[in-house]
């Protein structure tokens, strides 16, 4: 797994309502491969990602109509949005907006005036993260359906096992008690197996074996459990 790599064909879009600054961040964008969509504010992007679910979106705090805090709220509150990395782009003094904009489910911030490296930097970093929680999601999930049936299968038949296994003991043990002499050969198949020691660690063994397999199950419900995470919760 090259936890380094982005996937081809990596949309973003970038939602600002200055032309200026929409060109500037296409053209940097576009230059490094990326595809890039735009928005003028935030009722435009909620619209746009109604047709397309972009890999990430540079989102400006301060627009009219609707801005970027109102459209981050909203883009987190929709289960087909709200893992969509939002990087905020606000001005170097607006303490306020970054720390409501992180509050609100944004992974990050891009201070202006916009530097190049900066944005790139942030870019790259957040949709490697954000790739790699997908690929971790998709490896827990399939770990967890993949354990999920034996083990149920396992844990369930522990408890027959334990039945079984009584009965052979009372079985043996009342063989004991009808036949006193048993003939050499079988007096040496007894020491030869430890008989006794077996018949005295089945019930331990049968115990140890629900125990086991019981957090086992618990184990494969947590992986499950982190798979979901991301989409059980806005």
């Amino acid at each position: 797994m090259n936890i380094n790599v982005i996937p081809q064909e990596t949309t973003i879009l970038v939602v600002d309502d200055t032309p200026t600054n929409l060109q500037v961040l296409f053209e940097l964008l576009n230059h490094e491969g990326y595809r890039v969509a735009s928005a003028k504010d935030g009722a435009a992007a909620l619209a746009r990602v109604e047709s397309f679910i972009p890999d990430l979106i540079l989102l400006d705090i301060m627009m009219p109509e609707m801005d970027g805090l109102e459209a981050c709220c909203q883009l987190k509150a929709n289960p087909a949005t709200q893992d969509i990395p939002i990087i905020f782009m606000t001005a170097l003094s607006d303490t306020i907006d970054k720390v409501q904009g992180l509050a609100l489910g944004a992974v990050d911030y891009i201070t202006k005036p916009i530097q190049h490296e900066e944005v790139l930097a942030r870019v790259q970093v957040h949709l490697q993260l954000h790739h790699v929680t997908q690929m971790l999601e998709q490896l827990m999930a399939g770990i967890a359906h993949d354990v999920h049936g034996p083990i149920n299968f396992i844990h369930s038949n522990v408890g027959h096992m334990d039945g079984y296994v009584q009965g052979l003991i009372e079985m043996l043990r009342l063989y004991q008690r009808e036949y006193p002499e048993p003939s050499p050969a079988i007096v040496a198949k007894a020491k030869e197996l430890q008989l006794d020691n077996i018949v005295g660690d089945a019930a331990t063994v049968i115990s140890s074996m629900h125990s086991d397999t019981e957090r086992i199950k618990q184990s494969v419900l947590s992986l499950s459990q982190f798979s979901m995470l991301n989409k059980t919760q806005p």
